[in-house]
């Protein structure tokens, strides 16, 4: 026979009041049991969670809250940088943790990710491509180049055709306006002189030809 549960049989102010003093992780175990307490119990409030991050079965399960979901999470959920310094577990800027599936999702007036990011998990460079803007590994831990593996390849692709394109264009350019052989001008005062005027006689013709 099914046991009887009590706690149901009580009015629903005596359960509340009941409720409202179980510590976690009993709450949210009590809120998993059944429909009737998953309607009456409501969800834990971000400043609850952090509490909750503090419990030794968080501790153990390595989980932590995230602002915008409200919920406890593993940590391989959330970037490198969000569970260390001051948003580690008992860092001044607890309140500022936000999990990666929340910090992807673009809504204006909050604190996220934006396109270009670089997200470090677990040591590996991830990146909401700056081209595409889809959540990809990252091709590069270099922070010029926040682009996935297949954008930055395209990307390389196009330099390396514009590259080829310039240098067709500028040995075209130099083909057109390459200067033709010369020659120098003819100068007629280059010529050798004449020889001076001879008035010539008739006794020289005599001579020249005297045998």
């Amino acid at each position: 026979m099914p046991s009887t549960s009590y706690l149901l049989a009580l009015p629903l102010e005596l359960q509340e009041e009941i409720i409202g003093h179980l510590p976690f992780p009993a709450v949210v175990i009590l809120k998993m049991t059944c429909a009737y307490f998953n309607g009456i119990i409501k969800p834990l409030t971000h400043q609850q969670l952090l509490d909750a991050e503090e419990t030794d079965i968080c501790k153990q399960t390595d989980s932590y809250a995230c602002r915008y979901c409200l919920r406890l999470r593993p940590a391989s959920k959330f970037a490198d940088n969000m569970l260390k310094r001051r948003k580690s577990r008992y860092g001044g800027d607890v309140h500022r943790r936000f999990c990666i599936g929340c910090g992807i999702q673009s809504v204006p007036g909050s604190t996220r990710y934006s396109r270009g990011s670089q997200i470090f998990i677990g040591g590996v460079c991830h990146v909401i491509c700056f081209r595409c803007g889809i959540f990809k590994k990252g091709a590069t831990e270099d922070k010029t180049q926040s682009k996935c593996l297949l954008c930055l390849a395209d990307f390389e692709r196009d330099n390396l055709n514009r590259l080829r394109r310039k240098q067709a264009l500028q040995k075209a350019e130099r083909t057109e306006n390459r200067e033709e052989p010369s020659f120098p001008d003819y100068d007629d005062s280059d010529e050798m002189p004449d020889s001076p005027d001879y008035d010539w006689q008739a006794e020289d013709w005599d001579q020249a030809f005297y045998v």
